[in-house]
């Protein structure tokens, strides 16, 4: 049976072939004449040929893809004997239509460069200093995700508008020109021509509009929950970024400092040595101490440009960018946060975004699922119609009018099972949601928790670092006026000063990781990172 088949299509083939193969070369040139002429093609030969070839000859069809369309189009309605010409002309035009497609895939795919010229990405430059402040007010409108949200939310909208507009009436007007020819003679045959106006309406009963109208608020609810989630998410990573930036700073400059105080321990220790009032041993281990310190302050400088880098394309702008940044690690912890647990939690659950998207997917569930229920429930028709037709042999008749209302109640009662699969379906995506709703809570509790835990580990460690720089600047002034005395050693100086350096980066580290913390804290309860410390200025404001 299968070579039987393979017989017809070859035999089919060999047939089409030779109709392809079978033009007249004065049709051939006739084509190329109609084909790419345009305007300057002779008057009568346009008259003696058929319409189709006429719309063939128009300046649109230099279009190569509208050609081909225009040509497929006409071998799929025709009635008549496919003529050769036209034929070779859609086979020849498709060719080159997908060869072209072909082309610039290949082009694309072997050099990137033309997906990125073509894409054109124009990055946004970067102010000349940002702030925490404009960091955050950047991120909202140029953070990638923020815009990607926000478009969601949009479509979410957009689909709410197209279950209202479903139910309400819609209009069709329909012009339409027939000619049937027969295929002895082209210009004879039956010509007619119609104009329809249509108004219809469907009314959905027993409660269909309405699940899909809850359905598709609930969904603009969980759109709009992600697009609360993004920017506070977004508004905590710019953050931490920020104060990443700044600890990086401090770590340059107490590392600069360091290495200079190292410099200048090493031309007294020179000075000494060049005056027999210490040993080699001291010089040079006083010049490997100057060598070990280079690489932390090299270290901090690159870690700075690679934060930049990062907070830059976080904030959606160019990342080759330089800005300055001008900010501050808090030294005081921001007023009114809850830090009662139970308090905590009870505003958490009143203001995390995500927690009210799994609750408002549950909900856009459950009404898809009642939608699809009521897939077989009847609904009813209404249209009205207005029409002027007329036709017959040439000449054309009188247009006559028709006007038909119809009313019906439909009553689908059979569909093989689909909407019993389609239910089915629903149902799984339901409890899904529920699951998701389940995680949600659960990632609640964790996130809180870890985040309360993390803010008193930083008061902790803040704590026991405040006055650990004092002390060990002291400690380095007497090191050092000893040494210039004779009473220290080397090697205490060396000590006291690599001590202030550890005291200086871990203070800095602490006043970092309590900010990040407090951030992380009102992520949390479901705030934007900030909140607390700007009710504080509004407060000091008024």
């Amino acid at each position: 049976m299968t070579r039987n088949k393979i017989l017809i299509w070859v035999a089919f083939l060999v047939y089409f072939s030779t109709l392809l193969s079978a033009q007249t070369a004065s049709d051939a040139t006739f084509l190329k004449a109609k084909a790419f002429s345009g305007p300057n093609v002779n008057s009568a030969q346009m008259k003696s040929e058929p319409p189709l070839l006429s719309s063939l000859s128009s300046p649109t069809f230099q279009n190569t893809s509208f050609a081909a369309s225009i040509a497929s189009q006409a071998i799929a309605s025709t009635t008549t004997p496919i003529s050769p010409k036209i034929a070779s002309i859609s086979l020849s035009f498709s060719i080159k239509a997908a060869s072209f497609t072909r082309s610039l895939s290949a082009q694309a795919a072997s050099n990137p460069t033309v997906l990125y010229k073509s894409s054109k990405v124009v990055f946004k430059p970067a102010p000349k200093v940002l702030t925490l402040d404009d960091c955050l007010a950047i991120a909202i409108n140029e953070n990638r995700d923020n815009r990607q949200s926000r478009f969601q939310a949009i479509a979410a909208k957009a689909k709410m508008n197209q279950v209202w507009a479903s139910q309400l009436p819609t209009a069709n007007l329909s012009i339409i020109q027939a000619k049937s020819l027969d295929s002895g003679n082209s210009l004879s045959g039956i010509k007619e021509d119609s104009q329809d106006v249509t108004i219809s309406e469907t009314l959905q009963t027993f409660g269909r509009y309405r699940a899909q109208k809850n359905g598709a608020e609930a969904n603009l609810r969980f759109a709009e929950a992600a697009r609360e989630q993004s920017e506070i998410e977004v508004a905590f990573q710019v953050t931490r970024l920020f104060y990443d930036l700044i600890l990086s700073q401090r770590l340059i400059k107490v590392a600069s400092e360091s290495v200079d105080q190292l410099n200048l321990h090493l031309e007294q220790t020179r000075k000494l040595y060049n005056a027999g009032d210490t040993s080699r041993f001291d010089l040079l281990r006083a010049g490997v101490q100057v060598s070990s310190a280079k690489p932390q302050l090299i270290k901090a400088t690159h870690l700075y440009s690679t934060s930049m880098k990062d907070l830059l394309n976080y904030l959606g702008l160019d990342p080759r960018s330089n800005p300055t940044i001008d900010g501050w690690l808090p030294e005081e912890l921001p007023p009114d946060l809850p830090l009662d647990e139970e308090k905590a939690l009870n505003m958490a659950i009143e203001n995390r975004p995500d927690l009210k998207g799994s609750i408002a997917a549950v909900e856009g569930a459950k009404y898809s699922m009642e939608t699809i229920r009521k897939n077989l429930q009847p609904y009813l028709q209404i249209s009205r119609s207005f029409g002027l037709d007329r036709g017959g042999h040439q000449p054309y008749g009188d247009y006559r009018k028709q006007e038909t209302t119809q009313v019906g109640l439909v009553f689908p009662f059979l569909d093989s099972g689909l909407t019993k699969a389609q239910t089915q379906e629903a149902g799984a995506k339901y409890q899904q949601t529920m699951v998701q709703h389940e995680a949600a809570l659960s990632t609640l509790f964790v996130e809180l928790e870890k985040a309360i835990s993390a803010l008193e580990e930083s008061f902790e460690v803040l704590a026991s670092q405040e006055k650990n720089v004092e002390q060990a600047r002291e400690a380095l002034n007497i090191a050092e006026i000893g040494f210039k005395n004779g009473s220290k050693t080397s090697l205490d100086t060396l000590d006291a000063q690599l001590a202030l350096t550890q005291a200086r980066t871990l203070k800095y580290q602490a006043l970092r990781d309590r900010a990040v913390a407090v951030a992380q804290f009102e992520k949390a309860l479901g705030l934007t990172p900030g909140t607390f410390a700007k009710k504080k200025k509004e407060k000091d404001g008024k």
